[in-house]
């Protein structure tokens, strides 16, 4: 067996070297003076290689737990060379299906529809809200809980209307991922009081009812604003949820 001292110190000559560890395991030193940690079984009636790591990034403590995990797969009839070509290429799909990546597709495809201004409050909302908490994670991992969280931290006096904004960006973005085949599911399921719905949001904003807004949406009545605020339950009438609807 190898020694910590003999894995330091050991000089690389004019030819590749093997130093054994047991077990299959062995340390090979390259003439550049390269160390590389090398595992040799046995699979289908041939005898594979696998690389394990390079010295120092990787110890001779952490090599040798590494060796026992390779020989129960191979025990388990499990070939780790395929095995970690399996992970390699499930680390990179999660990484171009990243929540930022399938957004960025998403509004690349779609924004040249919309208007500019409308087209770059929906990208600046994603990227100030959402990116820095789950843009990086693989989105067909992301749960309703962690959405959740996300909606809450953007929610603050003077601007109701963010989280169900934001919640609406988002949901768009996760069906146009089960729409393009990469994922079996859609938008993580919330509670339906997880944020304010919009119109309502909305509605809590209009400073003067009956008086047109800039935008042309207008409530139903002087009491509109109040009706449309009142308790989950209560009746809205069906003019004033128009004029406040999206």
């Amino acid at each position: 067996m190898l020694s910590k001292s003999f894995v330091k110190n050991v000089q690389p000559t004019d030819r590749v070297c093997r130093y054994n560890d047991g077990r299959d395991l062995y340390l090979e030193v390259v003439p550049a003076g390269g160390k590389w940690w090398r595992q040799k079984y046995r699979f289908a009636g041939e005898e594979k290689r696998i690389s394990l790591g390079v010295y120092p990034d990787v110890s001779l403590a952490k090599e040798r737990e590494r060796r026992e995990e390779a020989r129960g797969l191979v025990a388990d009839q499990k070939n780790p060379m395929e095995i970690r070509r399996a992970q390699k290429a499930l680390l990179i799909e999660n990484s171009c299906n990243s929540f930022m990546e399938i957004s960025r597709e998403w509004h690349g495809l779609f924004s040249p529809k919309w208007v500019p201004g409308y087209r770059h409050c929906i990208l600046r909302r994603l990227e100030m809200d959402v990116f820095p908490w789950i843009g990086p994670r693989p989105i067909r991992t992301i749960t309703a809980q962690e959405l959740l969280v996300v909606l809450r931290r953007i929610e603050a006096p003077g601007t109701k209307d963010s989280a169900p904004r934001t919640l609406q960006d988002c949901g768009r973005v996760f069906r146009f991922d089960v729409a393009t085949g990469r994922a079996d599911r859609g938008h993580p399921a919330l509670p339906r009081d997880s944020c304010e719905p919009l119109w309502i949001a909305r509605a809590c904003v209009v400073p003067t009812p009956g008086i047109p807004r800039p935008n042309g949406v207008c409530p139903a009545g002087p009491d509109a604003a109040a009706k449309l605020t009142c308790p989950f339950g209560s009746r809205v009438p069906s003019l004033a949820a128009r004029a406040t609807r999206p």
